[in-house]
């Protein structure tokens, strides 16, 4: 790490030597683009104009806001557009000078109503109209985000999305996901934020609880549905979620936040941006949370049938959660510029559900993010570290220590040919180093220190045979010290029905690598077992040979003969949209499955045989000693000293099937208000599988919501509802029936001027009492009141 710190303070050197050469004297130009209404319009586009030449463009934001920071002082003018709008504007003799900011509010007779088309980035990692995009993709903007981020969860506000697939226990352990096969520390969605990734190297999961403070950072989410390791690498095995917080430049003043409620609730978050002067931009976000939690103790009582005990209660009763991060970007001309990021979290008291029981984790991370843009190009680097100092597992009282460390570089180039042909193409290069040793050096949940390698290169080309049919053709290909080298292909075509409306059908491959703890655990799943009862049964065929089996261990063992899983996807898709609020959507998948990795599950390690009794014990009484204790439960093998143990691992199995149907709508009516509801259907089939191995795709059949929400300048209300039909779930020791749930969610904001700002979240607004996985907490109502100060 010591060469990532000398380097960044290298480029800091280097940024600041570049911005003395280039620094001249600017101003800024600010203003409000209004519609027929008065109202702000969004999506607005303005250009900069000095002497007939476009030096600068600006699109408006959702209240109409633009800006333009470092212009050389000059007279320039300004020309409105917008997309689906025949009428243009001017304004000329916009004079700036050094120093200071000159303000244009500019109406125009634009129907707000009218088709503003949503841009997205996620589908193919480059700017483009949603209806162009070759992939299903959802979009949860700012605005949103704050009605129902405020509590942290930030998962949540991905609820209402088609789709998704929302698993959550207690305040800040979730996992989520679409189109089947979730999992307790699931990793079939690969996460980003801001283009960097924070999953967790040992698990490959994405630890929700350490963003949790970046609510008024947030500003847009996107969802991409469906295998995109074409574009995006290994682990983007049923989508991407790609989070993108707020530029410095693009977003200055500030805010302070404080939010309180129940289960003892208090949090206090603040962000801030600040111009610096020649090009120079700093923000700084972060804040505190603590509060109870629903996790209860398990060592006396459960909180519903089929659960067991756990060892130990839980240590901590009290979530603490911190987060800071500070950015500096350097803009040396409106198309190049620098950034530099560092930041980080601690978490104390959250409790996860893994597939081996639950654990209390208390860790602190730390991160780093170098960007740098020139035309056509952009250059990333980030690093992460995570270190959680010695905890217990819940289920059976051994300690877990844990350390990680990753950093990835890559680089990213779009360009256009003509108007008809296209090219995006990276690559990537990463290493991750995972290190479980306790205070003492012996390995808390590995064998050993584990670390790999990993790099991939990726390109789209696209081509519009006609204004109306484009071809996508991508692929990726992958290396790994961990598995083979692998090819992941996307072909797609997108034929657009006028501006709104677009049909597409895509064939995908993508692939899942296992993690370190698939391939490396080695701890006591659970409290060991007294068999001493069948011992003393066997005694006329052991001739009292002793077996060992009144206290038989329960582990988790790796695998690390586990191949890739592979998916290969057929999907088609109808999108009509007019504007971010106003949609229709459609999709259908198939899904088929290759050498899927199976749930933690007893017998399935080809490393660990059926078990053998001891050899002192003669035929044929010895096959009928063996018999007789394998058929007591799977898994039974021999540790290496030939003791009996229970050994529960990850194996792959054969081909699994699934498909599925996602629909949603959304709808603005009577000016103010807007309503949205979304259904999906999902169906698998496993075929023939190895024995011993029980598939379940943790995911309902059938799931459905709705909302409505009345939006005005200062005031915003969202009413949502979340049905999800009952399910099986098995996921490691975790085995059992989800019944059916209801959850109304609430959001309220009111804005009383520019300034300061009250509002109220409420998760499951009826109270109703459920739990989302086998193994989870109860669930209840979580109110809060959220006030806040903001400024420019």
């Amino acid at each position: 790490m010591d060469s990532l710190r000398i380097a960044a303070a290298y480029l800091t050197l280097f940024v600041g030597v570049v911005s003395a050469a280039f620094a001249q004297q600017s101003g800024r130009i600010e203003g409000i683009v209004k519609g027929d209404d008065g109202a702000g319009y969004p999506q607005a586009h303005i250009e900069l104009i000095l002497a007939g030449a476009v030096v600068q463009n600006a699109v408006s934001d959702d209240a109409g806001s633009f800006h333009f920071d470092d212009v050389p002082a000059g007279v320039y003018a300004l020309r409105f557009s917008a997309p689906q709008q025949t009428e243009t504007g001017l304004e000329t003799d916009i004079d700036v000078r050094a120093g200071q900011t000159f303000r244009v509010d500019k109406p125009m007779l634009w129907h707000t109503g009218a088709l503003v088309s949503l841009t997205v980035t996620a589908p193919s990692r480059q700017p483009e109209p949603i209806e162009n995009a070759p992939a299903a993709i959802s979009v949860v903007e700012a605005p949103y985000i704050s009605l129902y981020g405020i509590s942290g969860q930030v998962p949540n506000t991905l609820a209402a999305v088609p789709g998704a697939e929302l698993m959550q226990n207690g305040l800040f352990d979730y996992n989520f996901n679409v189109r089947g096969f979730n999992t307790a520390l699931n990793r079939r969605i690969q996460t980003s934020i801001d283009g960097r990734s924070p999953e967790i190297p040992l698990l490959g999961y994405q630890e929700w609880s350490s963003i949790s403070l970046l609510t008024d950072d947030l500003d847009t989410i996107e969802l991409v549905s469906g295998p995109s390791s074409a574009v995006y690498g290994a682990n983007a095995f049923n989508g991407v979620v790609d989070i993108r917080t707020k530029s410095a430049r693009e977003s200055l003043g500030g805010t302070v936040r404080l939010t309180a409620g129940e289960l003892d609730t208090v949090r206090i978050e603040a962000r801030t941006a600040y111009r610096l002067g020649r090009g120079w931009y700093l923000k700084i976000a972060g804040g505190y949370h603590g509060s109870n939690d629903f996790s209860v103790s398990r060592n006396v009582t459960v909180e519903y049938p089929g659960l067991a005990l756990e060892a130990i209660p839980i240590p901590k009763t009290h979530v603490d959660l911190g987060l800071g991060t500070a950015t500096i970007e350097k803009y040396f001309s409106p198309r190049v510029y620098m950034l530099l990021e560092a930041g980080g979290a601690s978490l104390s008291g959250v409790v996860f559900v893994t597939p081996t029981g639950r654990v209390e984790s208390d860790n602190v991370r730390s991160w780093t993010r170098v960007k740098a843009v020139i035309p056509d190009w952009t250059f990333s680097f980030s690093s992460n570290t995570r270190n959680a100092p010695t905890t217990p597992a819940l289920g059976s009282g051994a300690p877990i220590t844990e350390f990680d460390d990753s950093m990835q570089a890559s680089a990213l180039t779009n360009r256009q040919f003509g108007s008809r042909a296209a090219i995006t193409a990276g690559a990537s290069w990463g290493r991750d180093y995972v290190n479980t040793a306790g205070p003492g050096g012996v390995q808390t949940l590995l064998a050993a220190p584990e670390s790999d390698n990993h790099g991939d290169v990726f390109g789209e080309f696209r081509y519009s045979l006609t204004k109306s049919l484009t071809f996508i053709a991508a692929g990726d290909i992958a290396a790994s010290t961990l598995h083979p080298v692998q090819f992941s292909p996307r072909l797609a075509a997108v034929y657009k029905l006028g501006e709104s409306n677009s049909f597409r059908l895509s064939y995908n491959h993508a692939f899942q690598v296992a993690n370190f703890v698939e391939l490396f655990i080695a701890i006591e799943a659970g409290l060991p077992i007294n068999l001493s009862a069948v011992e003393t049964q066997l005694q006329p065929l052991t001739g009292g040979v002793p077996l060992g089996l009144s206290s038989v261990p329960i582990l988790a063992l790796g695998n690390p003969k586990l191949d890739v899983e592979k998916i290969t996807s057929y999907e088609g898709g109808y999108r009509r949209q007019l504007g971010a609020r106003n949609w229709f959507t459609v999709d259908y998948y198939r899904n088929e499955m290759d050498h899927f990795i199976t749930d933690v599950l007893p017998g399935v390690n080809p490393a660990y045989p059926p078990y053998q009794a001891p050899s002192a014990i003669p035929q044929p009484e010895r096959s009928i000693v063996s018999g007789i204790i394998n058929s007591i439960s799977p898994g039974f093998t021999n540790e290496a000293n030939g003791d009996p143990a229970i050994v529960l691992s990850i194996g792959n199995s054969g081909r699994v099937n699934s498909q599925g149907v996602e629909f949603g709508v959304n709808q603005t009516f009577l000016t103010n208000w807007q309503a949205g509801a979304n259904y999906s259907w999902f169906d698998f089939n496993a075929g023939v599988q190895p024995p011993g191995v029980l598939i379940h795709p943790n995911a309902p059949a059938h799931k459905a919501g709705a909302n409505i929400g009345y939006h005005r300048r200062r005031f915003d209300a969202d009413l949502r509802y979340r049905w999800v039909d009952a399910f099986p779930f098995a996921n490691g020791v975790y085995v059992g029936p989800v019944p059916t749930y209801n959850v109304v969610d609430l959001g309220v904001r009111f804005q009383f001027n520019e300034h300061w700002q009250i509002g109220s979240s409420v998760s499951n607004l009826l109270n109703d009492e459920h739990y989302e996985l086998f193994g989870g907490d109860i669930l209840k109502r979580y109110a809060l009141g959220t006030v806040a100060y903001s400024w420019k």
